[in-house]
């Protein structure tokens, strides 16, 4: 009776520190600012079950042993976690499990999983604390990356104490069961349990007293988790789920439009870390700490002061402390470390739990540009260039439309009944090398007998520049201003060049009452490919191609423009492709910043491509473009060519 007295004890105790651990980190996160994230809700239900069940988390990646490890961990949490109720019956004088019709056959999964749980701690075990990978530390040296205190030694001492308790669990399983079967084996006669039997073998007759030692260390394992993990990282198998749940369902970089009239706010981006979204926040509960953001992030591969991994912990450690009014570039990520982002969206597309270090950065600039006023020098010319003339190189608007002028192509408002505007672009309609491509799409839309007017002089820049480095008062001005001309023109459909355009247009216009039918142009291209209305020969060159992060990985358009150059060409993929494409080092204003610190971006991706041996290197981005000519003058490897995908197909012929 005592001991029934004191178990009940412990429990209760157990499951009232959980439950109130659980709350102080739930309500720690809610502190963040408002956001929502319940449209949907059966989208949202369904991933936060299937991911963690089939641990695609841990398997879906290329880490696929250790992934495997861990995955054979989280199946045995499962396993043990639906049969504790059983466990504790059997404590208090119940029945156990054993003795449950058609129930006691789960005992073959426990004891599978179990085992398999036991295997998964000792390699990981060896894989942290012998190996230890790159990606399960921060390397505060190479770039200066911002670590708090904590984030030094704590990790590792929380996964040594659930190591030990995990591998404990499991050996006090297989304790108390082959010392059950020893000492009473009818009980669990036509259950297949091989690992438990050999255990019983070893006491080779009557063992009650060892099973009650196995059950009850055990059960005290389980009730000292309940105490502790609401305070270490594996606090993730509660949060993890809930993330999940709510994940963003839009693209990664779309982001909402924040009132700049309203004056009850004494904030318009992210200064302290209370004005996050309390979603960013509830990221560090949910975080598994397992280093894949960073391992596939350009910045911090490249040795500058970005890791997105450490601005989940640093959130986590502080929101600790309850330190919600910490400014985000003193205590999260340093202002250089908030600037080298390319917002390349590889760290939310990896991360298993769903968690947004992209957004944070994204906040942070806001925060620093239009709260503090901090913005990187380089940027300073280029916003007043994009507020006077519209475009951030200073040229004077009118000189949008000589690129088209003598081909035959005309201005939207300018064109016969036009079905489609041609959005070039700034890069398209001023730069030079973003002109090439520009010319080669229209020689495409001409030959392809498509209605189309050019964007040209009509608009300006569509202020994604300002938007991604954290002016948000300068895109709003933009976007309002083209909004109102779209409107004017009567504008439905419009053809992209840029994945950049491509993707405001498509995804954040609409916050100005504009709906328009937006399009990519390789997918265009391909339209027309199929549709018999242009006709490229394939030749025997070898292509390589660059996903572009803003129609990768933001847009989710990968199969269009390799289906391009599949009807011209030989396509050899480069080890970092599809989602896991590494940035040419130009997005999120990097193309108008200096690259500080560290190995340059474009020249990693720019081997990456050589690497391939293919004599043409292909993109659908004027600024990737760019970047990785910039690559093959550095590499003195000017004999490889790099093409937009519409010059491509205009080399072959329409």
């Amino acid at each position: 009776m005592l001991e029934r007295i004191i178990l009940l004890i412990l429990l209760v105790s157990g499951a009232i520190a959980f439950v109130w651990g659980v709350w102080l980190r739930w309500s720690s996160a809610r502190k963040g600012e408002p956001e929502g994230r319940t449209e949907r809700p059966l989208l949202r239900l369904w991933g936060a079950v299937w991911r963690p069940v089939i641990q695609y988390c841990s398997i879906g990646g290329r880490r696929v042993f250790s992934g495997l490890m861990h995955a054979f961990i989280a199946w045995a949490f499962f396993a043990f976690v639906a049969t504790v109720a059983f466990s504790l019956s059997k404590g208090l004088g119940g029945p156990g499990l054993a003795e449950i019709p058609y129930l006691r056959h789960l005992y073959t999964l426990l004891d599978l999983t179990a085992f398999l749980a036991m295997l998964g701690v000792i390699t990981l075990a060896f894989r942290r604390f012998v190996l230890r990978p790159r990606g399960l530390r921060v390397d505060t040296e190479g770039g200066g990356v911002l670590v708090h205190p904590l984030a030094r030694t704590t990790p590792t001492i929380e996964s040594a104490i659930v190591f030990a308790l995990i591998f404990l669990h499991m050996a006090s399983y297989f304790l108390e069961t082959g010392a059950g079967i020893a000492s009473e084996p009818h009980a669990f006669s036509g259950i297949a349990l091989p690992l438990s039997s050999a255990v019983a073998r070893i006491f080779g007759g009557q063992a009650h007293e060892w099973e009650r030692i196995g059950w009850w260390v055990g059960t005290g394992v389980f009730i000292a988790f309940l105490f502790y993990m609401p305070h270490c990282k594996h606090i993730h198998l509660f949060f993890g789920p809930v993330n999940l749940f709510f994940r963003k369902l839009e693209p990664y970089g779309k982001l909402a439009k924040i009132d700049l009239e309203d004056e009850s706010s004494d904030h318009f981006g992210a200064v302290n870390l209370g004005h996050l979204p309390w979603k960013n926040l509830l990221d560090a509960f949910a975080c598994i700490e397992c280093g894949r953001c960073q391992d596939n992030c350009p910045a911090y591969l490249t040795r500058k002061p970005l890791s997105p991994k450490s601005i989940v912990e640093n959130t986590r450690f502080l929101l600790w402390e309850n330190a919600h009014a910490k400014p985000i570039a003193e205590a999260v990520l340093s202002t250089d470390a908030v600037f080298s982002c390319t917002t390349c969206a590889a760290c939310m597309n990896i991360c298993p739990m769903g968690n947004e270090p992209m957004m944070v950065v994204l906040y942070a600039r806001r925060g620093l540009v239009l709260d503090l006023g901090q913005n990187p020098p380089e940027l300073t010319p280029v916003y007043k260039s994009l507020e006077i003339y519209g475009n951030p190189w200073g040229i004077e608007p009118g000189k949008r439309d000589e690129w088209f002028s003598g081909t035959g192509a005309k201005r939207f408002d300018q064109a016969e009944n036009p079905e489609y505007l041609f959005w070039e672009g700034c890069a398209g309609a001023l730069d030079p090398r973003g002109q090439k491509i520009a010319k080669a799409m229209l020689r495409i839309l001409q030959a392809g007998g498509v209605n189309f007017g050019v964007a040209g002089s009509l608009f300006k820049c569509n202020g994604d520049l300002a938007r991604r480095t954290g002016n948000e008062y300068l895109f709003q001005i933009l976007a309002s201003e083209n909004a109102e001309i779209f409107s004017q023109l009567g504008v439905k459909k419009v053809i992209t060049m840029c994945p950049h355009c491509y993707f405001v247009l498509k995804n954040e216009y609409p916050q100005f009452g504009v709906s328009l039918s937006v399009i990519d142009h390789a997918s265009f291209i391909l339209q027309l490919i199929r549709q018999g209305r242009i006709r490229p020969e394939r030749s025997a060159k070898l292509i390589t191609y660059h996903d572009p992060c803003y129609l990768g990985r933001h847009s989710g358009k990968y199969d269009e423009p390799r289906a391009v150059l599949q009807s011209v060409g030989e396509v050899a993929e480069m080890r970092n492709s599809r989602g896991y494409s590494f940035c040419c080092g130009g997005g999120g204003g990097q193309f108008f910043m200096e690259e500080k610190g560290g190995e340059k971006v474009y020249r990693r991706r720019t081997a990456e491509a050589l690497s391939t041996g293919a004599s043409v290197i292909a993109s659908a981005c004027p600024f990737c473009a760019t970047m990785l000519e910039d690559g093959l003058k550095d590499a003195g490897r000017e004999d490889v060519l790099v093409k937009d995908v519409a010059e491509i197909v205009e080399l072959h012929g329409l």
